[in-house]
């Protein structure tokens, strides 16, 4: 009788197991995912990001928030630098997509299809799709891992992604790896709520750059002392050749000229926070950033960050690459 019992539990837990295993299969996990997407129509969710540029690593606290009106998606992320306590919120509603900078009193609006033109690994949607193309997933004590190759066409050198999930999907961290496998971008989700209550408003710009504006807490940017900065940060095949420095409309703007491979000229000035809200539409294409306000047409890219704004001109980068030059902007003492 011992042993009829035995054998029955090792082929129950055979059967479980196989059953886990399908379930959790790349092949046929996708119908509860797909349940999952059918199903979702709001979360908020919170975390911190932590991302290593060179020998620096930037610390975000991210909010996300996603609603779903009959054919309209709501979308709010907020992403606050904590290393000069500033915050940037991406609002996308029925009426466009707008990038609100609370320190400029700031907005710019455009045409874009953000945030599915690209992967936002902060994004539940986003996180949900590393299972639409090839993946593998891990079992482990309290859920699962994917791993993916995902395609960030902004920062080629993150190769492959790793995401932890519960065993009800909800997310539990991030991790994004360079091709030496180091960890560059870390996000750990410290709330996820699926039911959450949005007041009426939630969504609108005005009121949300009014209530950013009124939380708004002082910088520890000393930007101004470090103007200008020079592309330190950035791995081009390039030499200053030129700097020119111009008062434009009672505005410094300072113009540099680096020649060689990566050829290009930035041209950078200071930007004052204006006393009304000003909405700005801007006819050009919203790049995927992490921090700054970031788009470009033809043969330019402009970067808005730390209340400077960058012009970077090149017919030799691509926008990736002068999202580089951009993001590598750094106080020089050699110059």
């Amino acid at each position: 009788m011992f042993k009829k019992i035995i054998i029955g539990l090792v082929v129950l837990g055979v059967i479980v197991l196989a059953g886990w295993k399908l379930f959790f299969s790349g092949g046929d996990v996708s119908t509860t995912i797909e349940k999952k997407r059918d199903e979702l129509t709001a979360y908020h969710m919170e975390a911190t990001m932590d991302i290593e540029q060179g020998e620096n690593v930037k610390n975000y606290l991210v909010k996300t928030d996603y609603q779903k009106l009959e054919e309209n998606e709501n979308f709010k992320v907020s992403l606050t630098d904590t290393n000069i306590n500033q915050e940037q919120i991406i609002i996308k509603n029925a009426e466009g997509v707008y990038v609100l900078t609370p320190t400029l009193n700031q907005v710019y609006k455009f045409k874009s299809e953000w945030p599915t033109n690209s992967p936002k690994p902060y994004l539940y949607h986003a996180i949900l799709s590393s299972f639409d193309g090839k993946h593998e997933i891990k079992k482990v004590d309290d859920g699962i891992i994917v791993t993916t190759n995902p395609n960030y066409t902004n920062n080629p050198t993150w190769v492959k992604q790793d995401v932890k999930l519960t065993n009800d999907l909800s997310p539990k961290y991030v991790n994004i790896y360079n091709a030496k496998n180091e960890a560059i971008v870390k996000i750990n989700f410290t709330t996820v709520d699926f039911s959450p209550k949005f007041e009426d408003g939630y969504f609108d710009v005005k009121l949300t750059m009014q209530e950013a504006r009124s939380t708004m807490s002082e910088t520890t940017s000393s930007i101004e002392k470090d103007f200008p900065l020079y592309p330190t940060g950035a791995n081009v095949a390039a030499t200053k050749k030129e700097e020119i420095t111009s008062n434009i409309g009672g505005a410094e703007v300072v113009i540099m000229v680096y020649e060689g491979t990566d050829s290009f000229t930035v041209v950078q000035q200071l930007l004052d926070s204006n006393e009304e809200l000003v909405i700005s539409e801007v006819d050009g294409e919203l790049e995927s950033v992490f921090s700054g306000v970031a788009y470009s047409k033809n043969n330019y890219l402009i970067y808005i960050e730390d209340n400077i704004k960058y012009q970077i001109y090149s017919k030799d980068l691509s926008t990736a690459k002068k999202l580089e030059v951009a993001q590598g902007m750094e106080y020089n003492i050699i110059k």
